[in-house]
């Protein structure tokens, strides 16, 4: 176990060691009525006493999954421990980034969950192109695995964001009219998604 105190502390117990230092109340959090160091304080620490990165990623996953964890403060923290990890000197963002690769929440990880999950990457196909969701129903789990095949090729093409945004209007402009045919034909719990 490991204690942080303003004052120094010593004890005969090997289990347990003490820090002596003086840490902002931003840093210090309440749980179950005694003091104890905020989740990015927590994660900071670890990685200062040289952890090994994938065990406090893991730490960080978890804590992500339960509470909200400060992002720009985490960083902040991160910032003077990024160049003895690898990184460069005051990059708390690319040591945050690192963390989360290994944790599985970087954007790349997340993505190709979604995409491994039919129903999650319907839904988000029907948030990004809203004109399918009318046509949700024809999408059956057949079809959906036939267009699997498909996901690695389209997992590895880069495309600037402001060509799919550009795509993405091409294509609604497009489907307006078709939309707007078959909008009078299709009862309205059909053209929304499921929540």
């Amino acid at each position: 176990m490991s204690f942080t105190t303003a004052a120094r502390r010593q004890t005969q117990k090997t289990d347990i060691r003490y820090r002596t230092r003086k840490l902002p109340d931003s840093d210090i959090a309440i749980a179950g009525g005694l003091p104890v160091t905020t989740v990015e304080r927590t994660i900071a620490d670890l990685v200062e006493t040289n952890e090994d990165l994938s065990t406090v990623s893991d730490a960080y996953r978890d804590a992500s999954l339960r509470m909200t964890v400060n992002r720009d403060r985490l960083e902040e923290l991160l910032g003077p421990l990024a160049q003895r990890n690898g990184f460069p000197q005051g990059g708390g963002a690319a040591l945050l980034h690192r963390l989360e690769e290994l944790a599985g929440l970087d954007i790349d990880s997340v993505a190709a969950r979604v995409s491994s999950a039919p129903e999650l990457a319907a839904r988000v196909l029907g948030n990004l192109f809203p004109d399918l969701a009318a046509m949700k129903p024809v999408v059956t789990p057949l079809r959906i695995q036939g267009l699997e095949q498909f996901a690695p090729a389209l997992a590895a093409l880069t495309i600037p964001q402001n060509l799919l945004k550009d795509q993405q209007e091409a294509t609604s402009k497009m489907l307006q009219p078709i939309r707007e045919a078959l909008a009078s034909n299709i009862p309205s719990q059909v053209r929304k998604l499921e929540p």
